[in-house]
């Protein structure tokens, strides 16, 4: 009987661990971090909010869900207000979600490449690629 106590325990930290696994969100800092110390710190929280409706299928090159395309869209809004004072390097996903361009890179059908890394206002930032 005390192994079947010990294992009670154990077993529900494993479910709660499957459970948060499945359910991690992808943010746009999962697909492109951004390393600057430049960025402010609220744009930097709001880009690494989670894209509601979205997970890794939806951006392996196929149109993404409707609800990722929502969860795409209300996230750039918030980076339009969160990041307003904040220079985005060129070329970024936060460049793109600032330009209104987001959701068109990352929910087209066309395959896209970001720059591995880029030089803006003398500070060399490394990201990592689509």
């Amino acid at each position: 009987m005390a192994n079947l106590r010990a294992a009670g325990p154990l077993q529900w930290f494993t479910l709660l661990i499957m459970i948060l696994t499945a359910s991690a969100a992808i943010t746009l800092d999962d697909i492109q971090p951004i390393t600057s110390l430049s960025i402010s710190r609220n744009c930097l929280l709001t880009y690494r909010k989670p894209l509601e409706g979205c997970d890794s299928d939806d951006f392996d090159g196929n149109d993404c869900s409707r609800g990722c395309a929502q969860g795409v869209l209300r996230i750039e809004d918030l980076l339009q207000l969160s990041c307003r004072d904040d220079t985005a390097p060129t070329n970024s996903l936060l460049a793109m979600a600032l330009g209104d361009q987001l959701l068109d890179f990352l929910c087209s059908d066309e395959p896209q490449i970001l720059p591995t890394s880029f030089t803006s206002e003398g500070t060399t930032l490394t990201l990592s690629s689509v």
